[in-house]
């Protein structure tokens, strides 16, 4: 009901003060055309006055009694009902997009891990195929941490064991050192162990 007499009582005064502002103005020339001013100056203004505030008290009658009726407030209340319905419409399609950006990002972050899954499986792959390429060429490494081939051809290159003429897998005495540098790394590796489980124990 607040709604209905806050919108009455705004449409009535808009019409009310529109209305009597054009009475004033009409009613003041009639009044100024029948009465001569310079003989009762006063009169014409008192009229318009008193018709002025007559005329705005009616119309607001008027119009109070118009917008109050129950077809008016029935009216009043299905473009209200209508309104509402029009903001819960906004909000459940704000709501929608919300979700379907919420479901944009999840579809962005599974592409994302499907290409990092592929790219692992790929970097696994490839390392597997490394191992099997060493393992082939040099099957007599047969310990558990395999020696990274590539950094002891690098060691060996810089001592001037592998040059360009005598390559990596063709050079025996090479491969003779890469199994020779492997057992006797197994080996430090093993009394390592040793100690330790010997402090371990005394411990």
């Amino acid at each position: 009901m607040d709604h209905i007499f806050g919108y009455a009582a705004e449409q009535t005064s808009k019409a009310a003060l529109k209305f009597c502002l054009q009475n004033l103005f009409l009613n003041s020339l009639a009044s100024y055309m029948l009465i001569p001013h310079f003989l009762f100056p006063t009169i014409p203004l008192f009229s318009s006055i008193f018709s002025f505030f007559y005329n705005l008290h009616q119309l607001a009658s008027f119009h109070l009694q118009k917008l109050t009726s129950p077809s008016t407030i029935v009216k009043l209340k299905k473009e209200k009902k209508k309104e509402e319905e029009e903001e819960e419409e906004e909000e459940e399609e704000e709501e929608e997009e919300e979700e379907e950006g919420r479901r944009r990002r999840r579809r962005r972050r599974r592409r994302r891990r499907r290409r990092r899954r592929k790219k692992k499986k790929e970097e696994e792959e490839e390392e597997g195929k490394e191992k099997e390429d060493n393992s082939r060429d040099y099957p007599y490494v047969t310990h558990k941490e395999k020696i990274d081939i590539k950094e002891l051809t690098k060691i060996l290159g810089a001592c001037g064991l592998i040059t360009k003429d005598l390559p990596f897998r063709m050079c025996l005495f090479t491969r003779f050192l890469v199994i020779c540098m492997c057992l006797e790394f197994e080996k430090v590796r093993h009394n390592q162990l040793q100690q330790a489980r010997f402090k371990k124990k005394n411990s």
